[in-house]
């Protein structure tokens, strides 16, 4: 019989990720340079400093401007718990149950189109989040599977993870733009061939350091997993994760191409550039913690 279960796939989201914050850099890197040039600056004289200005800006724009551009971006409803009505109403409960647990204030509730299965948190504080959900998952999820879905996304609230992650980016960049204007100024002394390299060094260096930042993201992945299980139960997690796995055995390559955001879908580019362990790996670790009592 013909295995159809397939991995979700996320290279277009992880490419335009890389391209966005390397373009920011690039940007910060002219902006940078031209402030040095009309007002005199030595910008290798604070190498270490001028580096974290440009990679950290980068990082943390995303970080706060991530909520408003993703609620745009993604066309998403937000569920007012005070009208909700129906399944909403059970999935808004819920929300404000787990968030007292966790001890937050309730993120927004959110649902967008797609067919995906899919959820994100986002929001650079904690008692400032969103959570959202793709119609694709509410369409084929139970509803104690779903509470497992909101359970792990808002264990990454709780912990703090799109902050980690921006920080986690900043040092990536910083080191990035460091190395680049040593290379940069040492294979030439004019400043607009320097300016140059720096950028071509910048996107190099920035995809061969991607896999180091994706590692801490799929570490985040199981964290949130292990969360999730004060909340809903090792078996409760699993039970989702493996809803969401026979699922993925049933969608057209076709659907399989589509963008996917920070969801708690597998990524399909296993390994180094993938933002998430696959399900069975996911699975696999909740049920040895499960078995050994860790």
């Amino acid at each position: 019989m013909k295995n159809t279960t397939k991995k979700y796939s996320n290279p277009r989201a992880i490419l335009f990720f890389l391209a966005t914050n390397i373009a920011f850099m690039a940007t910060m890197t002219l902006i940078f340079w031209s402030f040095s040039y009309l007002f005199g600056l030595n910008l290798n004289s604070n190498l270490i400093i001028g580096s974290a200005i440009i990679g950290f800006s980068s990082a943390l724009f995303s970080l706060f401007t991530s909520k408003w551009i993703i609620k745009r971006q993604m066309h998403i409803t937000i569920i007012n718990p005070n009208e909700a009505h129906g399944r909403n109403k059970l999935l808004s409960d819920a929300l404000v149950r787990m968030s007292k647990q966790l001890g937050i204030t309730p993120p927004e509730l959110g649902v967008y189109v797609d067919p995906v299965p899919n959820a994100f948190a986002t929001g650079w504080r904690k008692n400032s989040a969103l959570v959202a959900f793709s119609t694709g998952l509410l369409n084929n999820m139970t509803d104690e599977e779903v509470k497992a879905v909101m359970a792990h996304e808002l264990s990454h609230v709780v912990n703090g993870d799109m902050v980690g992650m921006a920080l986690i980016q900043g040092i990536a960049n910083t080191l990035v733009i460091a190395v680049s204007r040593v290379i940069s100024s040492s294979v030439t002394d004019k400043e607009g061939m320097q300016v140059l390299l720096n950028i071509v060094l910048q996107t190099i260096l920035g995809f061969a350091t991607l896999p180091i930042v994706l590692w801490f993201s799929r570490q985040r992945e199981y964290r949130a997993d292990k969360m999730a299980t004060n909340l809903v139960g090792n078996y409760g997690m699993i039970k989702a994760l493996e809803a969401l796995k026979r699922f993925s055995g049933a969608v057209s390559e076709t659907d399989n191409k589509q963008v996917a955001l920070i969801g708690i879908q597998s990524a399909k580019m296993s390994g180094w550039f993938s933002t998430h362990p696959t399900l069975d790996q996911r699975i696999n670790r909740l049920a040895f913690s499960s078995r050994n009592g860790v």
